[in-house]
């Protein structure tokens, strides 16, 4: 019904609202530069890899780049573009949290704090926010497969959201796509639709790239160039977190989000069979070690990596 829709669409126009608002009354230094100067020069026509150097992964300098050429070259732009992106993203959660049984209330708050943590902390377009958002939705769609997997509606929110992810950043997208297409895989039931639907999403993210003149292969070369960055180091994980009053808030949060998981996880040990519980516990690891990895290696506040 129409009415179940209203509390999902107020939650994705406050998301909407808050990002316009937060991301107008501040500005990144240097690294926000990196997105108005790759976007520009997307956007007048140079070519990724041939024109300049590029280490940033797809999903976060075409996002720069078409969110310059939809609405203009100018900061508000990127802004408006994250604020889109978070309220798609946060309606399409909360849809596939409701299609694993979660009460509407539950997914609308779940899918909400997702989006806020991933996406609002920073509100503009930045690899680390977006990725974790994509990162968060692939694991949202590969529990409804295991939970529901004679829907295809399932599958094309799988495969619509590794698509996404495999043009994300590597350290989120390596550990979730390697692990989680191998514990499907485990599932003989499950076997013929992983391979097909995940061959479906790499061929869409190959031919994203290839429709933009980027070739693939230079995506990787540029990833290996710095990969020594990615190695996961201690240092980085309170990196931005200078002021103990950061490190307080960030604990506080993690505290606050306990009974929320808590009761998202009972919900579905409740109702799911003994074979795909075991599934779902062990992508649950697999998202919990891709967030660890994230705080080791991204220079960020803490806040991005918890969903």
């Amino acid at each position: 019904p129409a009415l179940h829709w209203l509390l999902p669409a107020g939650g994705a126009a406050l998301l909407f609202l808050l990002i316009s608002k937060f991301g107008m009354t501040q500005f990144g230094g240097f690294d926000s530069s990196v997105i108005v100067n790759t976007g520009h020069r997307l956007a007048t026509g140079q070519r990724a890899y041939k024109d300049f150097v590029l280490t940033t992964p797809p999903l976060f300098y075409l996002g720069a780049k078409w969110a310059f050429k939809l609405l203009g070259v100018r900061w508000s732009s990127l802004i408006t573009f994250t604020g889109l992106f978070a309220a798609g993203a946060f309606l399409l959660q909360y849809w596939m949290l409701v299609r694993l049984s979660l009460a509407r209330l539950q997914a609308v708050l779940l899918a909400f704090t997702v989006e806020v943590f991933a996406l609002m902390v920073a509100s503009y377009w930045w690899y680390n926010g977006v990725s974790c958002a994509v990162a968060c939705l692939f694991l949202t769609a590969a529990f409804l497969v295991v939970w529901k997997p004679e829907t295809k509606r399932h599958w094309i929110a799988y495969s619509g959201a590794l698509s996404f992810l495999l043009l994300a950043k590597p350290n989120y997208a390596a550990p979730l796509v390697l692990g989680t297409s191998l514990a499907l895989l485990a599932l003989p039931t499950l076997r013929r639709r992983v391979i097909l639907f995940s061959g479906v999403a790499v061929a869409t993210s190959g031919l994203c790239l290839l429709a933009q003149k980027i070739d693939p292969r230079q995506v990787l070369q540029s990833y290996l160039m710095v990969s020594k960055r990615g190695l996961p180091s201690l240092e980085r994980l309170f990196f931005s977190h200078h002021e103990d009053i950061v490190r307080l808030e960030f604990y506080l949060m993690i505290a606050a989000l306990i009974p929320l998981l808590v009761g998202s996880w009972m919900t579905l040990r409740a109702r799911a069979s003994t074979s795909t519980l075991r599934i779902m516990i062990l992508i649950t690891w697999l998202g919990a070690l891709t967030g660890a990895i994230a705080c080791l290696t991204n220079g960020e506040l803490k806040h991005t990596e918890l969903p």
